[in-house]
């Protein structure tokens, strides 16, 4: 098969190595490799088939080249069919060959169960944990009488409400020495005055009153409105030109505050003059 034949073309460290100090991916936990013949390579095709590689280069580009057809020539012609229509064409049926099944074979040789789990996960024996405690530290009880009160009961306790003193002004009861009336409030405001005729009533007559005189016709409006006559209207003079005696000034502010100094020496630097300092001393 061709686990086998690829078990039988690479060979494993431990059947190459004489010197024993080769390390053999199969079993990492020894340090040094003893050269065993008896003992089978755990050799895979996982391991020899699927390896590891670098950074491999970016693979080209599979987009077509643009090919010039009968749209994009830009002859000037008008045409009249779509881009659909050249497309999609109308192409013969034909019907589809049948499909011939692939035969069965049964592979040859007995399967190996071994898996990469069950290479790489060996079980391993497992020692158990020492305890952190001394070993000479014993117990000690003392015995003596259980205190059952807690801080709560010996903070928290009841107290005994203390009796307010009442700063009020004890009233004794007095009996009046007159005896009782009996008349509220109601029966002395609404006194009952028995069958009173009601009053006149206050309202003037509503008889019409004529006027001796004749109808004037005026009303106050007309009085208070009266058309008044409109003053004549203001006229002003106008102004005679008077020509101005003195000259013209044609200076302008901007002129006035940014006067021009070309012509005029520049300011004398305050500059001092760099000399070379000398000393006669050695």
């Amino acid at each position: 098969t061709r686990v086998s034949e690829a078990m039988a073309a690479v060979k494993c460290v431990c059947q190459i190595c004489t010197c024993g100090r080769h390390r053999c991916p199969q079993h990492p936990q020894s340090t040094i490799m003893v050269k065993d013949s008896s003992r089978p390579c755990n050799l895979s095709e996982y391991t020899t088939e699927f390896k590891t590689y670098g950074p491999q280069p970016r693979r080209e580009d599979f987009r077509p080249t643009p090919v010039p057809n009968s749209m994009n020539q830009g002859d000037g012609s008008e045409l009249r069919t779509t881009t659909t229509k050249e497309d999609y064409v109308a192409h013969a049926i034909t019907p589809q060959p049948p499909r011939t099944p692939v035969k069965y074979k049964a592979p040859e040789g007995a399967m190996e169960k071994e898996s990469e789990y069950k290479l790489v996960y060996v079980p391993k024996k497992s020692v158990p944990v020492k305890p952190i405690r001394h070993v000479s530290a014993t117990r000690t009880v003392t015995v003596s009488k259980f205190d059952h009160k807690s801080s709560h009961t010996t903070d928290y306790v009841p107290l005994q409400p203390q009796k307010t003193e009442s700063y009020a002004e004890k009233r004794l009861y007095r009996p009046p020495t007159e005896p009782f009336e009996g008349v509220s409030t109601i029966q002395t405001d609404f006194v009952d005055h028995g069958n009173v005729p009601p009053p006149a009533p206050m309202r003037p007559a509503q008889n019409t009153v004529a006027s001796g005189q004749s109808f004037d016709g005026s009303s106050s409006y007309k009085e208070a409105f009266v058309p008044l006559q409109l003053p004549e209207k203001f006229v002003a003079p106008k102004q005679v030109y008077k020509p101005s005696t003195s000259e013209f000034q044609g200076e302008t502010t901007f002129k006035r505050d940014f006067k021009s100094y070309e012509g005029t020496k520049p300011a004398q630097s305050l500059k001092p003059v760099g000399k070379a300092q000398s000393s006669a001393e050695p």
